[in-house]
């Protein structure tokens, strides 16, 4: 019982100096902006957005117009589906997050709207993949070098 609680102790330890290596990565530290000036405060996801996804890919979108606090995900057939970040932060469209704002380049982000182009792909060499049958497992190769082992012995 006692390795148990050492064990979830050390496992509580780690996730928090986790938290702390990633507070303090390169991405900088929380910066204080001005709401309306740096990052805009919208409670709802405002009407009349001129975004469609008639002329993209299937995949998410930051909206510049709404000063990417609006995402949008176009799926196949041409649908979209809107979202609001939350507060003080923006769709970061390299990432596909809502992150700080002041980790985004809103206006960029059109620029980026290709990073879709990875989703609902399907590997050119799906059928050339090795099978299972054909990738044994080291565990049971072990387990049966074991076997043959103990059966010589006898």
């Amino acid at each position: 019982m006692v390795f148990r609680v050492s064990a979830v102790g050390s496992l509580l330890a780690l996730a928090a100096s986790t938290t702390l290596i990633v507070a303090a990565s390169s991405r900088g530290r929380r910066q204080v902006g001005a709401a309306g000036v740096d990052y805009p405060t919208y409670s709802e996801v405002p009407p009349g957005l001129t975004f469609t996804c008639t002329d993209k890919i299937p995949g998410y979108y930051a909206d510049p117009e709404a000063q990417c606090q609006v995402w949008h995900w176009c799926v196949p057939g041409g649908r979209r589906y809107s979202f609001l970040c939350p507060n003080q932060t923006l769709f970061n469209q390299l990432y596909r997050v809502c992150d700080w704002w002041f980790n985004v380049d809103c206006s960029g982000s059109p620029d980026n709207y290709n990073i879709n182009e990875d989703l609902y792909k399907i590997p050119e060499d799906i059928g050339t993949r090795v099978s299972r049958s054909d990738n044994p497992d080291p565990l049971e190769e072990e387990q049966e070098e074991k076997e043959e082992e103990s059966s010589g012995e006898a």
